[in-house]
């Protein structure tokens, strides 16, 4: 029973750590995502600050 147990946990801490590693690929996919996004917002903002055609800001 205890080589059962033994095991049942060493499966359970590995699939934990493959969701963690999943997971941390998910992050960074996301962090990169967020950055592009922000730099397009920054981008477009800095692009309507030299726009010269006439509207209200």
């Amino acid at each position: 029973m205890t080589i059962t147990i033994a095991t049942a946990l060493q499966t359970e801490s590995r699939n934990y750590r493959e969701e963690l590693l999943t997971l941390q690929d998910e992050m960074q996919r996301l962090s990169l995502d967020l950055k592009q996004l922000l730099h397009d917002i920054h981008t477009t903002l800095h692009e309507d600050d030299n726009d010269s055609r006439p509207y209200c800001k």
